[in-house]
């Protein structure tokens, strides 16, 4: 204990004390900005996430209080990433990654909400939001709680309220995987998906939708089943062994795996007995046997077209637009002439 009290009697030679000016800056926090308004902190704290819940007066009245005392959260330079959950794996990775590079390089902090938990934007300030959350549904309900800019990625906006979105081309990334099994001369093929909430999910709608459509105009047959988690690949993979078809789509980063493990689980060789294309999942397409030819998102364009709508709007920019962003087409060795 004598120990413990000379080292903090040192440490007392070692802090660092402001001069007298900027002590008063170093005191602001969301309490004493709150006595100063007479509001409560969750107001206050309400004010710097943007919540939509507070009238436009007691804002202007918080923000100027917090500005005359130099509260130094109010940098506005935080951006909240909403995802779908905890777990990151495939896509949600690598679109992760994207954004977390682009918002540094623009000087910009990231902080993860998931989606269940967006009751914590009220903790936080921040000066906009975007979401890779796979599922509609959060921009009905953004503009009635909270005031900051939303994008949305892959999923619906509402123009309405100025919830823009930015997506991958889905119909010309399943029309670009088609072409190059057609081109190899395949005709029968099988699609697998993944998904709890098919219904719920705008682009896999979509996906299905174009690659039945492009069979059906360009003479082909094909099967598509969903799948709720990837324990039921072989199942899926069975089906469409037992349906004939020449080649298998694997839609979505994380099916290629799975589906990959199925066809060695029933002896099937890629591409000699089936070709296989799949969704790229950077760093592991390119690495297994063989390497996958696959479709990739242009995670880097997404990430930064989503960052651009969101500046735009924080400089006082409001008639924009929905970005849409190609696919990219990896060439390797998975496909191959169906099997005579």
């Amino acid at each position: 204990m004598k120990h413990f009290r000379y080292i903090l009697k040192q440490m007392k030679h070692m802090l660092y004390y402001p001069p007298e000016g900027e002590r008063d800056l170093m005191k602001a926090t969301v309490r004493s900005i709150a006595e100063a308004a007479h509001v409560s902190p969750a107001t206050v704290s309400r004010v710097f996430s943007g919540s939509a819940r507070v009238s436009p007066q007691v804002r202007a009245q918080v923000l100027n209080l917090a500005r005359k005392l130099g509260y130094h959260g109010l940098e506005g330079r935080n951006i909240a990433v909403i995802t779908s959950g905890n777990t990151f794996f495939g896509y949600d990775s690598m679109i992760l990654d994207a954004l977390q590079q682009e918002l540094a390089h623009r000087k910009f902090g990231a902080i993860l909400i998931p989606a269940f938990s967006l009751s914590s934007l009220d903790e936080c300030s921040i000066a906009g939001a975007i979401s890779i959350v796979y599922s509609s549904g959060l921009e009905k309900i953004w503009s009635r709680n909270w005031a900051a800019p939303l994008v949305c990625i892959n999923t619906t906006g509402f123009h309405l309220d100025g919830i823009y979105q930015v997506v991958s081309d889905e119909v010309m990334g399943i029309e670009l995987a088609l072409d190059h099994l057609f081109q190899f001369g395949h005709r029968k093929i099988g699609m697998i998906t993944l998904s709890a909430n098919p219904r719920q999910v705008r682009g896999l709608s979509l996906r299905t939708e174009t690659f039945q459509r492009f069979l059906q105009e360009h003479g082909g047959t094909g099967k598509v089943i969903n799948i709720i988690s990837f324990t039921r690949a072989p199942d899926a993979v069975r089906a469409l062994l037992n349906a004939g078809v020449s080649a298998i789509f694997a839609v979505g980063e994380s099916v290629g795996l799975p589906v990959t493990h199925a066809l060695k689980l029933f002896q099937c060789r890629i591409p000699e007995d089936i070709s296989l294309i799949s969704y790229e999942n950077s760093g592991i397409s390119e690495l297994l046997d063989p390497p996958h030819t696959t479709i990739s998102q242009r995670m880097e364009r997404l990430a930064s077209s989503a960052v651009d709508l969101i500046e735009k709007q924080l400089n006082g920019e409001h008639d924009l637009s929905d970005i849409s962003v190609d696919y990219y087409l990896h060439r390797r060795d998975s496909v191959a002439p169906p099997k005579q």
